[in-house]
């Protein structure tokens, strides 16, 4: 991953760690909005759970609020249309068995996962964690949005989640607004969906298959490159210039004037859109859409630390409050 002391030193930024600040009387996040309209569910149950209504449909699949049978708690059920395909199947089972194993406090927790259905129905399952509230792409498109200290915390906060999952060999690979979840109340912070994650090994790495969102995606994974943690964090960059800033880095009419933008021309700079804030933010954003992963912050741990230090500069946070993560439960 490079060696972090040199990177942050290039950059001119300290690495003394400083506490991630609580949100001060839930000004962190936005109000959480209602969940979207739900109807009935297709089917009764899936493993050892009772589906309830579905709250959320897509092209390749449904979200379903679930009971667990045995604890009597709700879930969520995302299920994946896999069909006939045994590669689909296989990689479905291997990605929900590397999300299973991720157990930290900013990730939504996977219970369990399973096939169901024969043929050209077959569908893949997993159930997972119920957060409520809202994700970061309602929030961005809402009327109230997060200042540009409660960005950086909650950047902070994803930053953070991702080195747990690479530490464990696990890539995210589809980090954008949707996939963040945030709740007023509670300061809530969740990355969810590793469906797209793969264990970073050589084969998973090139094996060429175009995953994620395109607007979100590093150089190197939009071309089918072998890909690191710093992919993901590449895709942070993207969400945090958004959320400072009410657009993309890049963007375009067309898919492929979007990929040759992400491919070929220099990020614009910050202080174009925020000229208000600090110059190290500036700094610490470009470096997370550098198109080489060499010239990206190395370590998502070390990144977490920098966004403190950041949104005490916005002045925001007090160095004097201990870090907290606090649950729904």
């Amino acid at each position: 991953m490079g060696n972090a002391k040199g990177f942050w030193g290039r950059l001119g930024l300290g690495r003394e760690a400083t506490a991630l600040a609580e949100d001060a009387d839930d000004g962190l996040l936005t109000s959480g909005g209602p969940l979207p309209a739900d109807r009935p569910a297709k089917a009764a149950r899936l493993g050892s759970f009772s589906l309830l209504r579905c709250v959320a449909q897509g092209g390749q699949g449904e979200l379903h609020l679930a009971t667990d049978l045995g604890t009597g708690l709700p879930v969520a059920i995302k299920t994946i249309q896999l069909g006939r395909s045994e590669v689909a199947c296989d990689r479905f089972m291997k990605e929900t068995a590397a999300a299973g194993h991720l157990q930290h406090p900013d990730i939504v927790r996977s219970y369990a996962a399973g096939i169901d259905g024969q043929g050209d129905a077959r569908r893949g399952w997993i159930a997972m964690e119920w957060i409520s509230g809202e994700d970061l792409g309602q929030v961005l498109a809402g009327p109230r949005k997060l200042d540009a200290s409660a960005a950086l915390l909650v950047a902070a906060r994803v930053a953070a989640a991702l080195a747990y999952a690479h530490r464990r060999g696990v890539l995210h690979r589809d980090i954008k607004p949707g996939n963040i979840l945030l709740q007023r109340r509670s300061g809530l912070v969740k990355v969810t969906d590793f469906g797209c994650a793969r264990l970073t090994d050589a084969a998973a790495s090139r094996s060429g298959v175009l995953l994620g969102s395109p607007a979100y995606m590093a150089p190197e994974q939009l071309a089918g490159a072998a890909v690191d943690g710093r992919a993901d964090l590449y895709a942070v960059g993207v969400l945090l210039f958004q959320a400072l800033t009410g657009r993309l880095p890049f963007e375009s009419a067309s898919l492929g004037g979007l990929l040759a933008e992400i491919a070929q021309r220099p990020a614009p700079a910050l202080a174009e859109f925020r000229p208000d804030l600090p110059r190290g933010v500036g700094l610490l954003v470009a470096s997370l859409l550098a198109k080489q992963a060499a010239d990206r912050p190395p370590d998502g741990d070390d990144l977490a630390r920098e966004l403190c230090k950041m949104a005490l500069a916005c002045g925001l946070a007090r160095p004097d409050e201990p870090a907290a993560t606090r649950h729904n439960v």
